[in-house]
């Protein structure tokens, strides 16, 4: 494992601001590449990722990940170009399907198809950040608005993803993957499950190392 590809990633029950924001700086101090920051029923991940990009110089900001249920596709889309621009580019935006307990016991939404609500979301929320008009299904007589800040259509996107069919969408639409709960001898097999799906040109990178 070399320093050019280590990374650090908190877990949503760590909601001690300094220590965060401790931790992001030495990562960055170190060499680390990434600072990945979760998101749960606790602290706003990208508040703390705002806060982090002043206080750092070169590491990729990562939120680790933000739930495809907790915010519209045009909220993670103005979120994410505004982290673009605020850390000169070195926002990852995560994005996950997140669990039942949380969907439902805090969000209150129903936790029903899951991959399809991360195809969706994902979509979308591409479609903005490249400059397109919003993708409307609910309201679709509405005039759809494109995102209203420069397009970041190179920004990357990375998902969470443990079931086939979530792990299909990283392989379709995601330029990177967290392999969530997934033991590091099975890592391979998923990784051929993403490149039959997407093709050895388009297979998605894995955050984890």
């Amino acid at each position: 494992m070399s320093a050019q590809r280590r990374g650090v990633a908190l877990t949503p029950m760590e909601t001690r601001y300094d220590i965060i924001l401790r931790t992001a700086q030495l990562a960055d101090e170190l060499g680390y590449e990434a600072f990945a920051l979760p998101e749960g029923w606790g602290l706003d991940s990208t508040l703390l990722l705002t806060e982090a990009a002043s206080r750092t110089r070169r590491i990729k900001l990562v939120s680790g990940v933000l739930s495809v249920w907790g915010r519209t596709p045009g909220t993670l889309a103005m979120t994410a170009a505004t982290l673009h621009r605020l850390s000169g580019g070195r926002f990852v935006l995560g994005l996950g399907p997140s669990t039942r307990a949380l969907v439902e016991g805090f969000h209150d939404v129903g936790f029903i198809h899951p991959a399809d609500k991360l195809r969706e979301v994902t979509t979308k929320v591409r479609a903005l950040l490249a400059g397109e008009r919003a993708l409307l299904d609910a309201t679709p007589g509405a005039r759809p608005l494109r995102l209203g800040q420069p397009a970041a259509p190179d920004l990357p996107i990375w998902l969470a993803a443990m079931g086939d069919r979530t792990v299909r969408v990283a392989a379709e639409l995601a330029d990177g993957w967290f392999p969530l709960f997934v033991a590091r001898d099975q890592v391979a097999d998923r990784v051929r499950t993403l490149r039959k799906v997407s093709g050895p040109s388009h297979s998605p990178s894995s955050p984890a190392r």
